[in-house]
């Protein structure tokens, strides 16, 4: 279940040095034309990306999926402009990539998806009422977050999901960093009212 604990509203966080980015050696390789690199940088985040847009299209794998090859195509085609800056990574411009890719794919269809969690196989011999509670609990924690306006949605499951900061937030959205914060923590508040239920 996701955490609702409040998010603070002001962190010191370390700049990142542009040498910092384990990408690096492949995105510059890359950049060179090298498309073995460049390979080794889709299997490294063709999942996570896949991830990240199944949660922003309401758990629709075929449209999880197209975003993600087509934030890689896009990379591929952008690579060049990518500029490695102190406290950017390339991983975060992929996320960026993913989440446009994920918008566009939305507007196009023109239609309202709902999240479904997909529930976790469980353990031999569990009791089949317990499995059917736990995936009535991932399809309620999936539509509350489907639920959410745009911005907290994307900030919350790539705080919650994939483990990154509001500066890395901020870069994805296209934000400050205390507005990333914003987004996150009434994020949280209302994900926190709408499962109040399932804290008891």
């Amino acid at each position: 279940m996701i955490a609702v604990a409040r998010w603070p509203v002001t962190a010191i966080l370390p700049v990142m040095s542009a040498d910092d980015d384990p990408d690096r050696a492949l995105v510059e390789a890359a950049q060179g034309g090298d498309r073995e690199a460049f390979t080794a940088l889709v299997e490294r985040y063709q999942t996570p990306l896949y991830q990240f847009a199944w949660r922003l299209l309401g758990g629709d794998a075929a449209l999880a999926q197209d975003a993600a090859q087509e934030a890689l195509a896009r990379a591929w085609i952008k690579r060049a402009s990518f500029r490695f800056r102190p406290g950017a990574r390339f991983s975060t411009w992929l996320f960026q990539l993913a989440r446009n890719a994920a918008i566009d794919l939305l507007r196009k269809r023109r239609e309202t998806l709902l999240a479904e969690e997909a529930p976790e196989v469980p353990a031999p011999g569990a009791d089949a009422a317990a499995a059917a509670q736990h995936r009535e609990i991932g399809a309620r924690i999936a539509d509350a977050i489907a639920a959410l306006p745009e911005e907290q949605r994307t900030a919350v499951v790539l705080a919650e999901y994939h483990g990154h900061s509001a500066r890395e937030i901020a870069d994805i959205l296209r934000c400050s960093t205390r507005a990333a914060e914003s987004h996150l923590y009434r994020a949280k508040q209302t994900l926190r009212a709408a499962l109040a239920d399932l804290r008891a």
